[in-house]
Parts: structure tokens; sequence; C-alpha cells
């Protein structure tokens, strides 16, 4: 059995320096999804900023 990964929740103070990175990563500008805004990278990964607080997911979040 192989794990995939395809996001990861980034809890930062404003979802918006998610255009930081993906400018310094080379990677298409981020795009809004509800309270996030993500970042694709490669193999269908994702990076979902969220501003701290934002959403109540404790840091062992995983989806089943």
């Amino acid at each position: 059995m192989s794990v995939e990964l395809n996001h990861t929740i980034v809890a930062a103070r404003d979802r918006r320096h998610s255009d930081f990175l993906a400018e310094v990563l080379g990677l298409v500008a981020p795009t809004p999804f509800g309270p996030l805004m993500v970042v694709e990278v490669a193999n269908g990964v994702s990076l979902d900023f969220a501003n701290v607080g934002l959403l109540d997911v404790p840091c062992d979040h995983r989806r089943r």
C-alpha cells in the first residue's frame, strides 16, 4: 500500500503570504478555496494557507 499526500494546511498570520511563497518558488499565483489560499506544487500536492485561528483544526488533523 502506498501513501499519498495531497495537501497540507499551513497556519499563517496572513494567508496572503502564500503569494510570496509562490513567487519565490516560481509557481502559479495562489487561488482562493473557501477560507484558504491554495498554492499548487508538484505531484498534485497543495499547500493550503489559512489565517491562524481561522480554522479550528488540530495540528494532528488527518483525513482518513
